[in-house]
């Protein structure tokens, strides 16, 4: 069974304590492929009051945002 389909694309999420990372893989001759990335990052004085594990529904928001603004379908 191959990992990436043909013709799919795969959406990967990094949550971190600073900062979310998304991107959009796609399969291109049995080799993953980036087609788009985008990324939020919290300031400096955030990361030590704010987890994004804290606020799940403004988490899911800003990955939506994120994902928006870089075209991910």
């Amino acid at each position: 069974m191959e990992f990436f389909a043909k013709n799919q694309s795969y959406l990967g999420v990094d949550i971190g304590r600073g900062s979310i990372k998304v991107v959009e893989l796609q399969n291109d001759n049995a080799r993953a492929r980036l087609l788009t990335y985008g990324f939020s990052e919290q300031g400096v004085k955030d990361v030590f009051t704010r987890d994004f594990a804290d606020t799940p529904e403004d988490t899911g928001k800003l990955i939506r945002k994120i994902c928006e603004k870089a075209g991910i379908r």
